[in-house]
């Protein structure tokens, strides 16, 4: 359920900037699961 959270809370972000989903694509969850830590 966590990766599935994580997973959605990242699209929104995407969505939100263009420029972070150019940088950030795949990275986006392993960045939740980091700052999570």
């Amino acid at each position: 359920m966590r990766c599935e959270w994580l997973l959605a809370i990242s699209d929104q972000l995407v969505n939100c900037s263009d420029n972070f989903s150019l940088i950030t694509d795949n990275y986006a969850p392993t960045i939740f699961i980091v700052q999570l830590l």
